[in-house]
């Protein structure tokens, strides 16, 4: 469905069966979904017939890894760089039941301005135009979502609240709107917890360099959990400002849909 990338200056990661074309910025978020396992607990409770909403899907990660468990999933990256390699992951691992949006979520549909790179992209006042919609209008069947937007998870949910009734689970990195996040969810039935967010938050490119980082995935991470149980023997965590939410409907309710 979608062509793959020819360009050999481009390094491939292999994990599990599964293929990432990464670039220096991308490689963080695959070692966060693969070691770090930040949305495992989203991930076991996803269900055969779930339609999955990955809002933030950077070059595919946890899209990828997804694939295998839901029925659909709406990957949604703004960042030009970014969704050229999710395209390719989704070529590379011959996913067909993945829909790919280069657009940005928010309250509104129209158009906004993204700032920064890879990960670290964001809507902002001024940067690169980009298309704005919201949860509403995208993707009218979703039951789980992952979100990781920089910041814009306020507009995101404002836009999703005739949905949020269908929505059995959701896992959100929040950025200074954790508890604003929160409230809106316990409103709409979900009970929420704060994860905690593990190493791949901080054992970061200031530890390790890409090609450290290359290796412990050849090696099952064997120098990172090394360095992790160090670290906790030390209680050196530090508190991030980003905080990983995690919620799910109270007795285990799950409105049904009229198809």
């Amino acid at each position: 469905m979608y062509q793959k990338l020819k360009d050999d200056s481009i390094p491939f990661l292999r994990y599990n069966g599964y293929k990432f074309l990464i670039n220096t910025s991308s490689f963080w978020s695959v070692y966060e979904v693969c070691f770090g396992k930040l949305y495992d607990p989203l991930f076991n409770r996803l269900r055969e017939n779930d339609v999955l909403l990955d809002a933030g899907a950077n070059i595919g990660a946890f899209t990828v890894l997804a694939a295998d468990k839901v029925s659909k999933i709406y990957a949604v990256e703004p960042d030009p760089a970014s969704f050229r390699l999710l395209l390719n992951n989704i070529a590379e691992n011959d996913l067909n039941n993945v829909i790919p949006l280069n657009i940005a979520i928010s309250d509104t549909n129209g158009i906004s301005y993204l700032t920064g790179q890879g990960i670290g992209a964001h809507l902002a006042p001024t940067g690169k135009e980009v298309k704005t919609d919201t949860i509403d209008s995208i993707c009218r069947d979703i039951t789980a979502i992952k979100m990781d937007i920089e910041g814009s998870e306020i507009r995101a949910l404002n836009g999703s609240k005739a949905l949020l009734q269908y929505v059995h689970s959701i896992i959100i990195e929040t950025h200074e709107t954790f508890r604003e996040v929160a409230d809106i969810l316990s409103s709409n039935n979900f009970s929420v917890q704060e994860l905690d967010l593990g190493p791949a938050k901080w054992i970061n490119k200031k530890t390790f360099s890409q090609d450290m980082l290359l290796n412990e995935f050849q090696t099952r991470f064997s120098l990172t959990k090394q360095l992790y149980a160090f670290l906790m023997s030390k209680s050196t965590r530090n508190s991030p400002r980003s905080k990983l939410l995690f919620a799910y409907k109270r007795n285990g309710a799950h409105s049904s849909r009229t198809r």
